[in-house]
């Protein structure tokens, strides 16, 4: 069964107008400008390194031609979503596994789809020999959109242009080099257990992968800590925030923490409690924070059976990371 296919990489940004909010967006998808074209998507690795002030978007195509050999002219689309002041990508590049470079060019575009607007496609041909794999590599980076109070990176897998078949392999790599504290990561038809996680990395593969036009992938960022004591919390999303002091952590609570943030969520129990530490680092670090007021009669016997219950968790999960 023939299926339309695009995927299309939206970065999400809010803008205050009044009463009204406004939503912004860049990047695109491969697609293809013919219908029917007999070729279909065996394999698709898209990578999304984050950094401290930008992410870089890399994916991977293995197509399957199944007919003759044949050129087909592909567009990569830039968007925008809404209104407001528009996140352009840049260094955009395409190239074919043996390193050789598919230009492209960038026509302008006011094209409109619903509530998007195309602001431009990269054009370019690809050539797909017969009967065999062809794998071309994307690549290209954006500034983070804002959501609220977080920053912000969404996926849109949605439809466009004809592709032969389901995409048989679709693999979603998140590789968090940031240092910001992922608040959520969300994929459409996907539970959480099928995310495999080891230290700042995250990823899924889906078989036979066939979207609906509203399927995301939603990644928000935060760049302070999402943990909290119930001595305030953080106005206008108490929801956002872990309490180590109430709740008890699990496996899903610390889901998208690398080894360092699992350290200071650990850590901060012994903050609130006064605790003076030996680690400049650490100390450094509570210090900034408002509820912290060092204790010189700290000891371990005022923590509550949570308490304890939770050093002791996030602990073997920093060591379950360390294998």
């Amino acid at each position: 069964m023939k299926k339309l296919l695009v995927l299309i990489l939206f970065i999400l940004g809010f803008s205050i107008y009044a009463n009204d909010t406004a939503v912004e967006g860049a990047g695109g998808a491969l697609h293809i400008t013919t219908t029917d074209p007999g070729i279909s998507i065996e394999n698709e690795i898209i990578t999304i390194m984050l950094y401290p002030r930008y992410y870089h978007i890399s994916v991977r195509y293995d197509f399957l031609n199944h007919g003759d050999r044949k050129v087909l002219e592909t567009g990569f689309p830039e968007y925008k979503y809404g209104t407001g002041t528009t996140t352009k990508i840049r260094d955009f590049s395409m190239i074919y596994d043996n390193g050789e470079i598919i230009p492209a060019e960038y026509i302008p575009s006011s094209q409109k789809i619903k509530y998007m607007t195309v602001l431009g496609w990269y054009k370019k041909n690809i050539e797909f020999e017969e009967k065999i794999i062809t794998t071309v590599q994307l690549e290209y980076e954006a500034d983070y959109g804002i959501y609220g109070f977080f920053e912000s990176v969404e996926y849109l897998v949605g439809t466009g242009r004809t592709w032969a078949d389901p995409i048989k392999s679709l693999t979603v790599r998140v590789i968090n080099n940031s240092g910001k504290w992922i608040r959520d990561l969300d994929i459409e038809k996907v539970p959480y257990d099928y995310l495999y996680i080891s230290n700042g990395i995250y990823e899924v593969t889906l078989k036979d992968y066939e979207p609906e036009l509203e399927d995301l992938i939603n990644l928000t960022l935060s760049n302070t800590p999402l943990y909290e004591f119930g001595i305030g919390g953080y106005w206008g999303y108490p929801n956002d925030y872990f309490s180590l002091k109430d709740e008890k952590v699990s496996d899903k609570s610390l889901r998208f923490r690398d080894r360092n943030q699992l350290r200071i969520m650990r850590n901060a129990i012994f903050a609130f409690r006064g605790y003076t530490f030996k680690s400049q680092y650490l100390q450094d670090f509570f210090e900034k924070s408002d509820w912290y007021q060092p204790n010189p009669e700290f000891s371990e016997t005022v923590f509550t059976d949570q308490e304890k219950y939770n050093i002791n968790f996030i602990r073997d999960y920093e060591s379950e990371l360390s294998r």
